[in-house]
């Protein structure tokens, strides 16, 4: 059994901490093996009170501005989070041409990684459009995350550039 309690002056928001149990493998005098474990386990509570559930993409970009092909166009978001309480910012990154045409949609986050108060946790994928591609793509990253009065949203906006260089010289 397991018991928190929680002191008085403890602060509102999200507060966490870990057990861990370990066993040592059995010493034999002679010849034998034994087998040692740990385990550990995350606790994660949040305390009532004045809760801040504020957050904001940081930056929302690629690493390059100009690619040769749709393939292998890497996205990096650094998500910060401003509040007190633990948020798993989740959502849809779609990705539209030129002409208006839209790409596959990517939804970032989708294992609900978590932001823990006052920090900036990186999320990144890469897109492997099919199809030759030619202009400017527009990706819109649109994440939504759990705040004290309900879902809350946070967006960002990037463009870059597929020109098929060889393709175009030929």
């Amino acid at each position: 059994p397991l018991s928190i309690r929680v002191p008085e002056s403890a602060t509102p928001g999200s507060h966490f901490g870990g057990i861990f149990v370990s066993v040592e493998a059995p010493k034999f005098r002679q010849v034998g093996a034994g087998v040692g474990y740990e385990v550990a386990s995350i606790v994660s509570i949040r305390i009532s009170g004045d809760i801040l559930d504020s957050a904001r993409i940081r930056s929302f970009s690629t690493d390059k501005l100009i690619y040769s092909s749709k393939k292998d166009v890497h996205f990096a978001a650094k998500v910060e989070n401003m509040g007190n309480i633990l948020i798993r910012p989740r959502g849809p990154v779609p990705i539209t041409g030129m002409f208006g045409t839209k790409s596959e949609t990517y939804i970032m986050n989708e294992t609900l990684a978590g932001v823990f108060p006052g920090s900036v946790r990186d999320f990144e994928f890469t897109w492997g459009g099919e199809g030759l591609g030619f202009g400017k793509y527009e990706a819109i990253v649109a994440l939504g995350y759990d705040g004290k009065d309900g879902q809350k949203t946070i967006d960002s906006t990037l463009v870059f550039w597929v020109f098929p260089v060889k393709v175009m010289l030929s």
